[in-house]
């Protein structure tokens, strides 16, 4: 079976059965508020057909939403991974050296001299850009919920990794750190409007 665009589409799972034309009838009675008894009374069928009808057809809807939501997941993460791409080059662009030259004539008339004057600046790069790069990233990660606490394992933890956890090398909590790290950054990583 192909689409629109002429590609075909990926084949359902094999436990995954495709709704009746009567299992999606059923389906858009029960959306319209009818109950599973008028339906099966109103189509001359059993409760448990109407039942099953709607599972099966509930359960197919599910899997587009899933896959369609998945989908839109990925191309939303594609896009911002361009425009993080795209503002990493316009940092880079922003930080290659400047060349002006400044033409000056001395006298009058047939005897003036021109003189041309190169300069070299460097430039130290529009930070804006950066910004931009560091809010699309941060967008992925939500995207992705990348920032959410993981679950902890439940197995016991040697006493000797757990200090290590707990503290840094100077005797400051690593939690304490991380969460100064996490705030400060958050403040910081505001994207700036270009002026």
């Amino acid at each position: 079976m192909s689409t629109a665009n002429g590609k075909a589409k990926p084949p359902r799972e094999k436990d995954q059965q495709t709704p009746s034309e009567q299992q999606l009838a059923f389906h858009h009675d029960a959306a319209l508020g009818k109950s599973a008894v008028e339906i099966a009374r109103s189509c001359g069928v059993s409760v448990s057909l109407v039942e099953e009808g709607l599972e099966c057809s509930e359960a197919s809807i599910l899997t587009d939403y899933t896959s369609y939501s998945q989908r839109g997941l990925i191309r939303q993460t594609d896009l911002l991974n361009w425009i993080c791409r795209e503002s990493l080059q316009a940092w880079e662009a922003s930080q290659q050296p400047q060349e002006s030259t400044k033409v000056s004539t001395d006298g009058s008339g047939a005897e003036s001299k021109t003189k041309a004057e190169r300069t070299t600046r460097q430039q130290p790069g529009d930070p804006r850009y950066l910004s931009h790069a560091m809010a699309a990233m941060a967008a992925v990660r939500r995207i992705w919920r990348l920032d959410e606490p993981q679950p902890t394992s439940a197995a016991p933890q040697d006493d000797k990794l757990r200090v290590l956890e707990d503290e840094d090398w100077y005797g400051n909590s690593a939690h304490g750190l991380l969460a100064q790290t996490a705030a400060a950054s958050d403040s910081d990583l505001e994207v700036v409007g270009s002026t």
